[in-house]
């Protein structure tokens, strides 16, 4: 399934190259203050890109974690970016890496979809929008 993108307004431009696919939120527990997101970003063109920041307006932070499991337990880890070489793919993946989202403005209900931007620089952004799931897509 393919993620909806879209130029962000005003005078930041779409990251050239950037392709988002098989993105969704899972929808927290009621009451919880954190989503995860995942999606699969990919590079189609020609130059190199990089993800220097995650935002979301339906949430009032949004990062992107590492989970690292050590001695049978799981910790995360913040990630200052993401690199993509042209051809390359940056997949988030429950159990793995993922965009923590926090304070989320309203409820997520399922089938309702969030806005997630990512920031190129040289103030460029690409915004996705994500559905609130229950479980992973099969």
């Amino acid at each position: 399934m393919a993620v909806v993108l879209t130029a962000a307004s005003g005078k930041l431009a779409a990251c050239e190259g950037l392709v988002a696919e098989e993105g969704w939120v899972r929808q927290p527990p009621p009451g919880s203050r954190h989503a995860a997101a995942y999606v699969v970003l990919s590079n189609i063109g020609t130059t190199p890109l990089r993800i220097t920041g995650i935002r979301s307006p339906d949430f009032t932070s949004a990062m992107l974690h590492e989970t690292l499991h050590s001695e049978g337990q799981a910790r995360m880890r913040l990630l200052d970016g993401i690199d993509l070489a042209p051809g390359s793919s940056f997949r988030a993946k429950p159990g793995g890496r993922h965009i923590m989202l926090s304070g989320p403005e309203t409820p997520l209900g399922e089938n309702v979809s969030i806005e997630v931007t990512f920031d190129c620089g040289q103030d460029s952004s690409l915004t996705a929008s994500l559905p609130v799931r229950r479980n992973a897509p099969e």
